[in-house]
């Protein structure tokens, strides 16, 4: 459901502002591995947060940390599973952030507007190639 995690990633990315806004908080980002969810978080914040593009979220953020096919240990049916289904939602919410309909004032507002999400499904993806090139991570 496009729509459901539409709804968790504004609220994750709501939460990552409310930290990020306070110099006495640290915000530590992990799941299993740290690099699927954890990066697609991660990309939308850096576009929210430190006025990133979304191709630069994309390759300096998420593949450089292990994304999709950034880790060259990933099994290739875990990448392709993530290109198919996580890649294309972090395309369609970073549309939202460069529209401008997600941004650092509605993350902090006193309600929440989740209705960003309705419709996100239909929303364009753009051209061109959104897969990761494998990376040489540091420590690996």
């Amino acid at each position: 459901d496009v729509e459901k995690e539409c709804r968790h990633t504004v609220m994750g990315l709501r939460l990552i502002e409310q930290v990020a806004s306070d110099p006495h908080r640290t915000l530590f980002l992990h799941c299993t591995v740290g690099e699927d969810s954890t990066g697609y978080l991660a990309g939308l914040s850096r576009m929210v947060h430190d006025g990133w593009t979304k191709r630069r979220a994309f390759t300096r953020e998420m593949c450089a940390h292990g994304y999709e096919a950034g880790d060259p240990r990933k099994p290739a049916f875990v990448s392709e599973v993530i290109r198919a289904e996580m890649t294309p939602l972090y395309l369609r919410m970073a549309g939202l952030i460069e529209d401008g309909v997600i941004t650092t004032e509605t993350l902090t507002a006193d309600e929440i507007d989740t209705s960003v999400c309705d419709g996100i499904a239909s929303r364009p993806l753009p051209r061109g190639s959104w897969r990761c090139r494998p990376q040489t991570i540091p420590g690996l």
